[in-house]
């Protein structure tokens, strides 16, 4: 039977294809055939253009053993970069892409790359990694829909790429708050963010102002609460609004638990802690902010994994 769609999932540097495709198997239905290669482990360590040669291969021939059916790609990290060089060399495919999701991509150019390689001398993968494809990757968005997703665990990255790096002028871009390098290859509110742009072809329901403010008055009220600005290292979301609004948590140093409020974005809306002997008081916030809100809340698979938190 001849699919209605094409799925192509890859994955990155230092990687298997196990997540990512257990990624595009959820987001797949019965009539979608899913491409998930495995670039070989080491390989990923050497040099990006063989990979990039093996997956056009892949590409080519199930474009010509489907030519009517559609393609929707994901790619993490370097799996990003490899996809966003295939759809540089082919712009006779671009009329057939729904969608190219990038997943904690580099397309600026992997700083850790660069402090590996900064003459660029072609140490491994360090040097392909390092190059910046931000031009590119800005020429696809005027042809192709493209979403970006960043992890942070700590504000400015994913413990691995850095927030800024994922960006594509032309491109929305949707800031996870909490989520890890790892995390971005399959987790349930990717899972459930992925769906709502394949179905309405954005990644969030439209910005609220009336919800933020909502949220910030109630921030603002727990007894104890001091304005911040520099959150701890690890952020933990709490509450991910379908807007992409997420409230997070974290403790500093001194064990002072802290929460910040965030855009779609990854932009600060709101920071502030509380003592030891406030912590109760913060917790019931969250809580009554679940409950209020739980309309407008991502409805996570409760199959999958759970964030868990204590205060919940």
């Amino acid at each position: 039977m001849t699919p209605t769609q094409l799925l192509f999932a890859q994955h990155g540097w230092a990687d298997t294809p196990a997540k990512l495709a257990q990624l595009a198997h959820t987001l797949a239905d019965q009539h979608t055939l899913v491409f998930a290669p495995d670039l070989g482990y080491i390989r990923t360590w050497l040099r990006i253009a063989p990979l990039i040669d093996q997956v056009e291969q892949l590409v080519a021939e199930q474009l010509a053993r489907f030519p009517d059916v559609p393609l929707k790609i994901i790619g993490h990290s370097m799996g990003g970069l490899i996809w966003t060089e295939v759809l540089h060399r082919h712009p006779q495919w671009h009329a057939r892409v729904a969608w190219f999701a990038l997943l904690a991509s580099p397309i600026g150019g992997a700083h850790m790359g660069r402090v590996v390689d900064p003459l660029n001398l072609g140490l491994g993968i360090a040097a392909d990694l390092g190059k910046s494809r931000r031009p590119v990757a800005a020429a696809l968005a005027k042809q192709i829909p493209i979403l970006v997703l960043a992890g942070a665990t700590d504000v400015q990255s994913d413990g691995v790429v850095m927030v800024a790096a994922t960006r594509i002028p032309g491109a929305p871009q949707v800031v996870l708050p909490g989520m890890s390098h790892t995390d971005m290859r399959y987790h349930a509110w990717l899972v459930e963010l992925l769906q709502h742009y394949d179905a309405t072809g954005s990644p969030c329901h439209a910005p609220d102002p009336d919800l933020d403010e909502a949220i910030m008055e109630v921030l603002y009220a727990v007894r104890g609460m001091t304005d911040a600005h520099r959150p701890p290292v690890r952020l933990l979301p709490v509450l991910r609004f379908n807007t992409g609004t997420t409230v997070s948590v974290g403790r500093n140093l001194a064990g002072l638990e802290h929460v910040y409020m965030s855009a779609s974005d990854g932009t600060l809306l709101y920071g502030g802690y509380v003592g030891w002997t406030h912590e109760s008081h913060l917790y019931t916030a969250l809580n009554d902010l679940k409950q209020d809100f739980a309309e407008r809340l991502w409805r996570v698979d409760q199959t999958q994994e759970p964030v868990t938190w204590r205060g919940f």
